[in-house]
Formats: C-alpha cells, structure tokens, sequence
C-alpha cells in the first residue's frame, strides 16, 4: 500500500499537482468521471455521491484561492519571546506542558526564525515577517543540538496535545505572549 501511495504521489508532482487541496480536486474530478460511466448504480446513490463531492471539491477550491494569502494581524515581538533563551539551554518539561496550541507553535518557530530561518508557509511568513529582516535561505535547522532537541519536544508536545501543524489561520495568535497587534496591517477577511 505505502509503494501505491508514494507511486501515485510522484505522478501527482509529475503532473505538477503537489498541493494537498490540488490533489483532492483531482482526485474528486476523477471519482466522479468513474461514477458517471456506472449506470447500474441506483440514481440517489450517485446523486449523493455527486453532492459529497461538490461539496469536497468547493471547500478545496475555496482553500486553494484564499489561504494561500494569509495575512497575521499579530506578528512576533521579538521583546516578549516565548522562551529567550530556547535556544541555548534545554527546556523542561514543567515550562512546556501547559502552553496552548498557538504558543507552541510559536515557541518552536521562534527558535527557527532566531537562527535566521526563512518562512515560507501564508501563516509563519505572515506571522513572523520575513520582510522585516535579513533571513538566510541556507538555515534549515538551528546549529545548536539544544535548540534542535527544544523543537522536538515542543513539536512532540504539540502533536499530543492535537494541535495543527502548521496552523491554518492566525485567530489564535492573540492569546500568545510573543504576539503584538498590528493595526496597520488589513484584517484576513479584507485581503
């Protein structure tokens, strides 16, 4: 099963389709093609089956044309971080079980962008400002093995706790210490 998937992954980015919302799409259009030349299947069921899948297919266009354009009202303040010093010594278990889903994703991220990382997800780009300051495109991990050890535990935390990874709008951002209101910035909705 896992050599199908990855077969039908790698004709996927073949085909040039490697975005996950792209990917329903497709296969929802060829779901429905198949369904279409069935015709000993009862009426109501293919009706049903065409609704779900309109349904899946206008949810998938619809995250396709306006996530990909986040825009965080909240940006990170780099003089209330999470953790100051998270990347220069271990932290415990005590200082990270009680964080909510958005300060760990953004205690670990700020580890990245204190190393100099470059955001390219709508939300970390957003949140984090990549414009606002020199990012290096070579850092793909911090150089401290601390640091790298701090994300994988916050990464871990996360994972228990069910949050999503990477988050997929920046509502929540409000409720982290690291984050500062930006007025100047349009709302999501007006984007």
């Amino acid at each position: 099963m896992d050599f199908l998937m990855n077969l039908l992954l790698n004709v996927f980015e073949f085909l040039g389709v490697t975005h996950a919302n792209q990917i329903i799409i497709f296969i929802v259009l060829m779901a429905i093609g198949i369904m279409y030349k069935i015709h000993e299947m009862a009426r109501w069921v293919i009706g049903v089956f065409l609704v779900i899948m309109g349904v899946s297919l206008a949810t998938a266009i619809y995250q396709i044309a306006f996530s990909a354009r986040a825009q965080c009202v909240y940006a990170y303040d780099d003089s209330k971080p999470v953790f100051a010093d998270s990347s220069d010594r271990a932290l415990q278990w005590s200082e990270i079980r009680n964080l909510n889903c958005p300060s760990l994703w953004v205690a670990r991220n700020e580890i990245f962008y204190k190393a100099g990382y470059c955001f390219f997800s709508p939300v970390g780009y957003s949140y984090f400002e990549n414009g606002g300051r020199k990012c290096n495109h070579e850092v793909e991990r911090p150089a401290s093995d601390v640091a790298w050890k701090n994300i994988k535990s916050l990464h871990r935390l996360a994972r228990r706790k069910g949050c999503r990874t990477p988050p997929t709008s920046c509502r929540n951002f409000s409720r982290v210490g690291a984050s500062k209101l930006i007025v100047s910035r349009p709302p999501l909705k007006a984007d």
